[in-house]
């Protein structure tokens, strides 16, 4: 087993009280042997500190220590510094005194973290993770050899990481001959382990991936190599998870899931170049391929087919139809959802301008008077258009960029919207015909949404707790677009709400003290798509030539700054030589030579 708790298990109760007295009076017969008798009165406290055991076994009988016992020993064990209340009330439960001297209790924590070590070898406990084995053999060095290198140690032998990480996570284990060692129960405890490590950052703790992989090479009848290969993997998989998302308890699987996940064979995957990522990504790809493993696209192509099944049902049975081409038209906005319908319908094409806004643009959404109630909408997104074609600075390319990005938010604020009231007519949420109502928490953020702030920005009161609300407009982005894109349509939209905060109060729009709801920092999580560049990559074989130029016209400006301070060239050609675009260096008597 491995112990992933915080206390100590107990394997075998039988024997933990003949074991225990065993360990001590080994422990007790060393100190006596180097101390002659006990000088109680004396004031010395490392002479305290060295027979803290022996003050110990006169105040209890050292036979008779129980499960109970043992967890009091072991939080005296990993105490640090002196806490006396803490350290008194522990001491006190254990022997029935208060100890005399602060040193009655740190001179024990050695010496129990001794004991626990040995009492693990002899198969009684396993350790928790949190069990800190510093400064353990310091009075005792040759009993850690003697005592704890056992089978663990043989396999880690020559090896020095090995060995050294062995040292630590051994005691979280019952690992004591090669039959103890258990693939399942391996493989159920990397979730807890990749936990552990991430919320420690102490990756020492469970360290013995490593040793794993050289135990399968040792006996593979036990754990085979692929086993290990694909043990280490799983680790890493989880480890990658928890760090992007903070908890990977829901991409946990069992081994046959992940080989099957995984796709690649360890000789496959060790086959794979690890300088050129392209390479890499080239050599995946046709694994990929070759094991007929679905990219992420073609997932969500079938997703949007089932959906796209779905809707054609739910419009039979309803009575309605599909247009000739395939595009789901009136009633297929009332049979299925809000969300779906902006997913399946195929809007017409239109180009990088607001000219295509009309009230019948939407495929079966005619009845939204687009032109007379979103009015304020359509002229400020003109103003947006324009103030965009008069950026100078700016390519055809970044515009046409910001207004397709600007179009998904009319897309949202035209289409999907309205569709979703009229789905939801229970609800009391105002939809936003003028822009000063978009409110963030409703329609573009909903990271502080509650039924307060709603009833507050809403004028709405006496709301339940099963009130309804939308997507807001980041929620719907991530539903049909890929997540990367998020950043440039965030600027987009923000350089929209911009615009109407700067040019909206002129035609009554807004006033002066209207904010943007979008907050690029809060609201941005990524960078965005990666961009084209035009730069071309300086030949590295070309290094040493631009090193050696560089080098000559160091010398160069060395000489001249030399030859000004020094009066050989006067104050005027000084000047013209620093109007110059060239300089002729025969006529200065300067000579220079590349190399």
């Amino acid at each position: 087993m491995i112990n992933l708790l915080t206390v100590i298990t107990v394997a075998n109760a039988k024997k933990l009280a003949a074991a225990a007295y065993i360990i001590f009076n080994l422990i007790i017969s060393k100190i006596k042997s180097k101390e002659n008798g006990l000088k109680e009165n004396s004031i010395d406290k490392q002479y305290h500190k060295r027979i803290a055991i022996l003050k110990l076994s006169h105040l209890r009988p050292l036979n008779n220590i129980s499960e109970q016992d043992l967890q009091i020993i072991y939080e005296i064990s990993q105490g640090v510094e002196y806490d006396k209340a803490e350290d008194t009330k522990l001491y006190h439960k254990l022997t029935g005194s208060d100890p005399e001297w602060a040193e009655d209790v740190s001179g024990l924590r050695v010496v129990f973290k001794e004991f626990l070590c040995i009492l693990w070898s002899e198969g009684v406990v396993t350790l928790p993770y949190t069990f800190n084995i510093t400064h353990a053999w310091k009075k005792n060095p040759e009993f850690e050899e003697k005592y704890t290198y056992g089978f663990i140690w043989e396999v880690a032998k020559g090896v020095n990481s090995l060995e050294r990480a062995s040292r630590n996570w051994q005691y979280r284990t019952n690992w004591h001959s090669p039959k103890d060692v258990d693939f399942n129960e391996l493989w159920s405890a990397v979730p807890a382990m990749v936990e552990i490590y991430g919320s420690t950052k102490k990756h020492g703790k469970f360290a013995l991936f490593s040793w794993v992989n050289r135990f399968s090479t040792l006996h593979p009848e036990i754990i085979s190599p692929d086993q290990a290969f694909y043990l280490e993997r799983y680790r890493m998989y989880l480890a990658a998870k928890r760090t992007h998302e903070g908890d990977a308890s829901r991409y946990t699987k069992t081994y046959l899931e992940y080989v099957k996940y995984y796709v690649m064979t360890p000789e496959e995957a060790k086959s794979l170049p690890t300088h050129d990522k392209k390479l890499r990504r080239y050599k995946i790809r046709n694994i990929n391929r070759q094991y007929a493993r679905p990219s992420p696209k073609a997932i969500e192509n079938r997703r949007e087919q089932k959906i796209k099944q779905r809707a054609e049902q739910l419009l039979s049975e309803a009575g309605g139809a599909v247009t000739e081409d395939g595009s789901l038209l009136d009633t297929l906005s009332m049979a299925v959802s809000a969300e779906d319908y902006m997913l399946l319908v195929e809007f017409p094409k239109r180009n990088a301008d607001l000219d295509w806004i009309s009230n019948t643009f939407y495929p079966g959404r005619q009845k939204v008077e687009i032109m007379e109630h979103y009015s304020q909408w359509i002229l400020m997104g003109s103003k947006f258009f324009k103030k965009l074609q008069k950026s100078k600075r700016k390519s055809q390319g970044y515009i046409d960029a910001q207004v397709n990005d600007f179009r998904f938010l009319l897309d949202y604020v035209f289409c999907y919207l309205p569709l979703w009231k009229e789905q939801h007519p229970d609800s009391r949420i105002v939809l936003p015909e003028r822009i000063e109502d978009f409110e963030r928490i409703l329609y573009w953020c909903d990271d502080l949404i509650d039924e307060e702030t709603v009833e507050a920005i809403s004028n709405l009161k006496g709301l339940d707790d099963s009130f309804e609300v939308p997507l807001t407009a980041l929620q719907l982005r991530n539903t049909l677009r890929t997540q990367k894109s998020n950043k440039p349509f965030i600027n987009a939209v923000h350089l929209f709400f911009e615009t109407v905060r700067t040019y909206g109060p002129r035609y009554d729009i807004v006033d002066g003290k209207y904010s943007n709801p979008v907050n690029i920092k809060m609201d941005s999580t990524g960078s965005g798509s990666r961009s084209k560049s035009n730069k071309i990559p300086f030949p590295r074989e070309a290094a040493i030539i631009a090193k050696a130029y560089m080098h000559t016209l160091d010398s160069i400006g060395v000489q001249l700054r030399t030859m000004i301070i020094d009066g050989r060239i006067s104050v005027e050609n000084a000047a013209i030589i620093k109007r110059s675009d060239w300089i002729d260096l025969s006529e200065l008597g300067i000579t220079a030579l590349v190399t």
